[in-house]
Parts: structure tokens; sequence; C-alpha cells
């Protein structure tokens, strides 16, 4: 389930998008990283994307965003 939609004032989303969480999070938790390590680690893995941007609120989120590149230089 997607959260906190609903407390940035944003529609419900449409069922295709929850899905698509779902799986996204299923991914995440069987590779033992975050769901945002692994839309990083995507972006990164994929030449059509030259320059992927990431934003963070805190120090915590970045170190996390670091992360995927140790996870995806051993893998």
């Amino acid at each position: 389930m997607i959260r906190g939609y609903k407390s940035r004032g944003l529609a419900e989303p449409h069922k295709s998008q929850q899905i698509l969480n779902e799986r996204v999070e299923e991914l995440a938790k069987k590779k033992g990283i975050s769901m945002a390590q692994l839309a990083l680690a995507w972006s990164l893995a994929n030449d059509f994307i030259t320059a992927p941007i990431v934003g963070t609120t805190n120090l915590d989120s970045l170190k996390e965003l670091i992360g995927t590149f140790i996870f995806r230089d051993g893998c």
C-alpha cells in the first residue's frame, strides 16, 4: 500500500500503482535493501537514464542512498 498520499493532499493511487509499489517493496525486501535503494539501483543500471536525481530531507536518507552504490557493486 502506498503510504502518506492523504497527508500530502494527493488523490488515492490507482490500483496499478499500488500493484507496482507492492512488487517493488517485495523485491527490495528479498534483496535486503530499501525501496529507494532499489529504485536508484534500477536507474543506475539503465543506460537510458543518464543522471538520476535524488533528493533527501535528512542525513539518514542520504546515507541510505549512498548504500545503493555498495549494494550495486556487491552484485
